[in-house]
C-alpha cells in the first residue's frame, strides 16, 4: 500500500491534479534481450496506471512521460524539467556529478530538485517549477541550467524530446541477468523512503527568476579594424565591474549565464571558469580585475592558484601562449552554448555592440588568421 501511495502521487505530480493524465511506457522482454521491445500511446490517468505499473513492476522497465495533459488528453504541459545522468564508465560518478548539478540547483536559486538513482549506472534528477510551462521554455529552462557546467559525458541531451519518458522511481531496473531498485535519495545520495516522499516537499524553481536569454544574432562581423579610431557612440560602453557584464545585452547569453551562475552559486565548472576569463581577456579587463571577481565570488577561491590559472590564460605564464576566445563551435561541443545563434565567436559578438579598445581587437582577430592561441 505504501508503494500505491507513492505511485499515484508521483503519477499525478507537482499540481496535485488528480485530473492529469499521463503517457506510461514499459520494455517488452527486457529480462531475454539487450534491445527488448518499447510500448508507446497509453495515455491514462492514475487509476489505470495503477494495476499496470504493479503487474509490470520487476518483470519490465516502467516509464512516465515529462509531458502532463488534461482529462481530454489535451496539452497542459511540462511541470518539471528533467535531467539523466548517465556514464557506463564509472556510474558512481555520475551519481556524484548529478548530485553536485542538484546541489548547485538549489544553491543558485533556492529550489530543491527531486534526485533517484537509476538502479544501475547514474541518476535522475527533476527540477520541479512553479508552474506549467510549454516545450519552447522548457528546453530554454534546461539548457540554461546546464550550461555552465561541463557534464556533457554525463547528461543525456536526447532528454530534449517533448515525449521522453523517464523511469518511475521504487520501480526495477531490468537487464539480461540484471535487476536493481530505483531509489528516491536526498541532495547527500542518503536513501529516502517511499512514504516519506511528498512534492511539497521540494521548493519549486520559478521560471522567472532564470535569465533565460532568447537573442536573434545575425549582425555581420566588422569588415573594418583600424588602431587609434574615434570612439564608437552607436555602441554601449560596457560596465566597468564584471557582475554587471550579466545585465549588458551587448554580452552574449552564454557568458552572461556563466556570471549569473557564479554569482548565485559561487561554484561553476573548469571550463566554464576558463571561458570567462578569456572572454574578460579579450574585451578588456585585466588580470587583478578577474582574480577580484573570483575573489568575491568563488567559494573555492586560492589567491595564489586563481592568479596563476588567470595569469596563465592571459599568456604571462607557463607556454605564455596569448590564448583566444574558443569559438561558438567549441562552446557547443562542451555544453557552455545557449543557442543564441551567433555561431562565430562569443567575443565578436559584443564586438559588434559595444565599445571595446581597437588595439585589443586588432590583436584578436590578427590571431584568428593566423590561428596563434586558438582552440580547436
Amino acid at each position: 500500500m505504501i508503494l500505491d501511495s507513492f505511485y499515484t502521487r508521483w503519477f499525478i505530480g507537482p499540481s496535485m491534479d488528480f485530473d492529469v493524465r499521463r503517457e506510461i511506457a514499459y520494455t517488452i522482454g527486457a529480462r531475454s534481450r539487450e534491445r527488448p521491445g518499447f510500448s508507446r500511446n497509453h495515455i491514462v490517468d492514475h487509476v489505470n496506471a495503477l494495476p499496470l505499473i504493479k503487474k509490470l513492476n520487476g518483470v519490465e522497465n516502467i516509464y512516465l512521460s515529462i509531458v502532463f495533459y488534461d482529462i481530454e488528453e489535451r496539452l497542459l504541459g511540462y511541470h518539471y524539467l528533467y535531467y539523466d545522468f548517465d556514464y557506463e564508465e564509472d556510474p558512481e560518478l555520475a551519481v556524484r556529478k548529478g548530485l553536485e548539478f542538484a546541489n548547485s540547483i538549489k544553491a543558485r536559486y533556492g529550489a530543491e530538485p527531486i534526485t533517484y538513482l537509476s538502479g544501475r549506472k547514474g541518476l535522475g534528477v527533476v527540477v520541479v517549477l512553479k508552474n506549467y510551462v510549454k516545450w519552447d521554455t522548457y528546453v530554454l529552462l534546461w539548457r540554461t541550467l546546464i550550461q555552465p557546467y561541463d557534464y556533457h559525458k554525463f547528461v543525456d541531451t536526447k532528454v530534449l524530446d517533448p515525449r521522453r519518458v523517464h523511469r518511475i522511481p521504487f520501480t526495477y531496473n531490468i537487464k539480461p541477468g540484471f535487476s536493481r531498485l530505483s531509489r528516491l535519495v536526498d541532495l547527500r545520495g542518503k536513501w529516502i523512503k517511499p512514504d516519506e516522499f511528498s512534492w511539497s516537499n521540494y521548493e519549486p524553481l520559478d521560471p522567472s527568476l532564470v535569465k533565460a536569454f532568447i537573442v536573434e544574432a545575425d549582425l555581420p562581423l566588422p569588415k573594418i579594424i583600424r588602431f587609434g579610431g574615434k570612439k564608437e557612440r552607436s555602441r554601449e560602453k560596457l560596465p566597468d565591474n564584471i557582475v554587471d557584464l550579466a545585465g549588458s545585452e551587448a554580452i552574449p547569453p552564454c557568458i552572461r549565464n556563466i556570471i549569473e551562475s557564479m554569482v548565485r552559486s559561487g561554484d561553476i565548472d573548469h571550463y566554464a571558469r576558463l571561458v570567462l576569463v578569456w572572454f574578460l581577456k579579450w574585451i578588456g579587463f585585466s588580470v587583478d580585475d578577474v582574480v577580484g571577481f573570483f575573489r568575491h565570488y568563488a567559494r573555492d577561491y586560492d589567491e595564489r592558484i586563481t592568479r596563476y590559472q588567470v595569469e596563465y590564460a592571459y599568456g604571462l605564464r607557463g607556454s605564455r601562449k596569448d590564448w583566444l576566445m574558443p569559438s561558438c563551435q567549441w562552446m557547443k561541443q562542451h555544453n557552455l552554448c545557449l543557442e543564441c545563434g551567433w555561431n562565430r565567436n562569443p567575443v565578436t559578438y559584443t564586438y559588434t555592440r559595444a565599445q571595446v579598445h581597437e588595439e585589443i581587437k586588432q590583436r584578436f582577430f590578427s590571431h584568428v588568421k593566423t590561428r596563434v592561441g586558438v582552440m580547436v
